[in-house]
């Protein structure tokens, strides 16, 4: 596992109500609810898995595979689309 700095360097965001988002910038990825509230997590990657772990607690983490075209798929985001960085 390897930190995801200089790896994945992008901007994603729903099209739904609220536009939800994960930028992903240095490391780490911040995580937009689309209402207000945002999240900063530890970024790392296994080569076809982004891992997001809570820094405060390493033990609550969130996987994210990697589509064959490099986009997060993200289940609770549904239509995640680049928005560019």
């Amino acid at each position: 596992m390897t930190s995801c700095a200089g790896k994945i360097e992008d901007r994603y965001a729903t099209t739904d109500f609220g536009s939800a988002t994960i930028i992903f910038r240095s490391g780490k990825a911040t995580m937009g609810n689309g209402f207000g509230g945002e999240d900063t997590l530890e970024c790392w990657t296994t080569g076809d898995e982004i891992i997001l772990r809570e820094p405060a607690h390493p033990e609550h983490e969130m996987t994210i595979d990697i589509n064959h075209d490099g986009r997060p798929e993200v289940p609770i985001y549904r239509g995640l689309k680049k928005k560019g960085n």
